[in-house]
């Protein structure tokens, strides 16, 4: 999902709407997400003076691994968020990217917001707590 800068600031504001595809991608060494079978966005981009708001509707299907039993397990994942973009380095104080590029990928963007978004402690509907072993 990608935006010319020119063009937001020619129309004011653009809408996007885009499946992602992260399958190539390689989860295995992440510890919040093995993968992500599907990703639909929604996106609303706005030109406010110095800065570029995106507003995201995301929905995914992301496969977690389940703390209890170690199985994978499809977790679907519904949320809205924003992000505030700009060009100007006197906004970078953690809150604003600057991204001075003239076409921006939002997909670099979005894959972060879907891992805030897991559960920390991700549980299979259904599992258990296993028992306490015996040594």
């Amino acid at each position: 999902m990608r935006f010319k800068v020119a063009e937001l600031y020619a129309r004011g504001e653009l809408f996007l709407e885009e499946d992602i595809d992260y399958s190539n991608i390689d989860f295995s060494k992440d510890t919040d997400i093995k993968g992500i079978k599907s990703c639909h966005v929604v996106a609303h981009v706005q030109d406010q003076e110095d800065l570029i708001r995106v507003d995201f509707k995301i929905n995914a299907i992301t496969t977690l691994l389940c703390s209890y039993s170690l199985e994978l397990f499809d977790y679907k994942l519904k949320c809205s968020e924003y992000i505030e973009l700009s060009d100007d380095e006197k906004y970078d104080n953690g809150d604003i990217f600057i991204d001075k590029r003239n076409v921006i990928t939002l997909d670099e963007y979005i894959l972060p917001i879907i891992k805030c978004y897991v559960p920390m402690v991700p549980i299979k509907p259904g599992a258990k707590l296993p028992d306490k072993m015996s040594y």
